[in-house]
């Protein structure tokens, strides 16, 4: 198993974990900029 790889593996986890919290803190800002709903 090549280190490279599992770098690889790791940055993409961590690109999803971002992805995820960014939808989430968006939605958030949508949400209150269209009513606090």
């Amino acid at each position: 198993m090549s280190v490279g790889h599992g770098v690889e593996v790791d940055a993409s986890l961590m690109q999803e974990d971002e992805r995820r919290r960014t939808a989430r803190v968006a939605r958030r800002g949508w949400a209150s900029m269209n009513g606090g709903r």
